[in-house]
């Protein structure tokens, strides 16, 4: 520990040149004064003017600054930990096929740098690139991220991991939702030279008076699928479900100009609870793209779609207890929705085919069977729909042109009820 003058298994050090670490894990200490790491060689580099070999962990001092460089060929098979207080960062030098960029938490996660792990913690912001694809992953946890620029950079930052400045890559620039309700907004001018951007999360917002600008493509896709969640138990009565998978991209005010555009919302909700004695489901799959007073224009083709489905079945197999007329009783509530429009002031300037979907497809059923009932029970199975699908462009202000343009809405359903009474019947005779 450069800090305290410590060292496992000696009285203290002091007026070392360089380190070399043991057979084991070792980790090294670092100064309480402001400091940079250089990370030059396999667990290997510089601090405070003395060199280390063979330490897999490097420890930041209390409430200073440290910055870790991370070097072409420097890796560590360890971790960085920028320690507590302080402002800590990281910052990855050098040309990568791919950047991988993965937080875990608002100051720790893993930075990949053509399969090179780089495990960091205690960390405030990181910089990244340049690359030629570059990779953020978010957090597990519902992250509300943004895309913004930042001098001739871009920074993605959120309040549930740390902000990464990223370099513009060549190739693509991705950002991935994780296992949570992710939303990604995006401000400002983003100019991404010939690199693509594909968005992936359950929402996605191009902000008024921004803009995308690319030779290649972009590609902003809100997706989600569930089978529901945790049942909710009312004792001794029915057991409540949900299943809700609600996605959207709204693009309002802003300028899209890109190779290919592609707008997309998918919300897909497949929900078989086990049959239990009552049962009462409600499932929600609403999907939407909203272009709105914007410019679209692709040298490509465009494609704005809507798509949700929804598989879901709802069962009850009776509560045996023959005194209760309505001894099974199965409630399916369905709630879905499509829609892709285009509307207000909006240009859309298409090279090749312009095509605006929105698919809607139900599969329900609902079951009841009184069985257990005894001499007398009733069977009721009750299935609600609620069902919109829409796909338009505003004839009266939108301007379209293209080799072609399709606008098509379509929907599928499909929906049955099985009520079975107890061998007794409904009512005892």
């Amino acid at each position: 520990d450069l800090a305290s003058g410590a060292a496992t298994g000696t009285g203290g050090v002091s007026g070392l040149t360089s380190l070399i670490g043991g057979a084991g894990s070792d980790t090294l200490g670092g100064p309480s004064a402001d400091t940079t790491w250089t990370i030059w060689g396999p667990n290997s580099g510089s601090v405070a003017g003395l060199d280390f070999i063979g330490f897999e962990n490097l420890t930041g001092a209390a409430d200073n600054e440290d910055t870790f460089v991370f070097e072409p060929e420097g890796s560590l098979t360890g971790s960085i930990d920028g320690g507590p207080g302080g402002f800590d960062s990281l910052d990855v030098r050098g040309w990568y096929d791919q950047i991988r960029y993965a937080p875990t938490s608002p100051d720790a996660g893993t930075v990949t740098v053509d399969g090179s792990v780089i495990t960091y913690a205690g960390l405030e912001p990181v910089s990244l690139g340049p690359g030629g694809a570059v990779v953020v992953d978010l957090t597990t946890s519902d992250d509300a991220a943004s895309l913004t620029p930042v001098g001739a950079n871009l920074l993605v930052s959120g309040a549930t991991f740390e902000d990464a400045t990223i370099v513009l890559p060549t190739d693509s620039l991705t950002i991935n939702g994780g296992e949570g309700d992710d939303s990604l907004s995006i401000a400002g001018t983003i100019a991404l030279g010939a690199a693509s951007l594909i968005v992936n999360t359950e929402e996605i917002v191009v902000l008024a008076g921004s803009s995308i600008d690319t030779t290649g493509d972009v590609t902003l896709n809100a997706e989600k699928t569930t089978s529901g969640d945790s049942p909710i138990p009312i004792p001794e009565l029915e057991v409540v479900y949900t299943a809700d998978a609600t996605t959207s991209v709204s693009v309002t005010g802003s300028t899209i100009n890109a190779n290919k555009i592609v707008l997309s919302a998918s919300s897909t909700v497949d929900a078989t609870p086990a049959v239990n004695d009552l049962m009462i489901l409600f499932t929600t799959a609403d999907s939407t793209v909203s272009v709105v007073d914007s410019n679209l224009t692709a040298s490509g083709t465009l494609g704005i779609s809507a798509t949700s489905s929804t598989i879901a079945t709802s069962a009850a197999d009776g509560i045996g207890v023959p005194t209760l007329g309505d001894a099974s009783v199965s409630t399916l509530d369905v709630d879905t929705s499509a829609i892709a429009t285009v509307t207000g002031s909006s240009i859309l300037t298409v090279g090749g085919a312009a095509t605006i979907l929105a698919s809607n497809t139900i599969n329900a059923s609902t079951d009841s069977d009184a069985d257990k009932a005894g001499v007398a029970g009733a069977g009721i199975a009750i299935t609600l729909v609620d069902q919109t699908t829409r796909a338009a462009v505003d004839a009266a202000s939108a301007i379209w042109s293209a080799a072609s343009l399709s606008v098509v809405a379509t929907s599928d359903n499909t929906v049955a009820g099985t009520s079975k009474a107890s061998p007794g019947g409904a009512e005892e005779d």
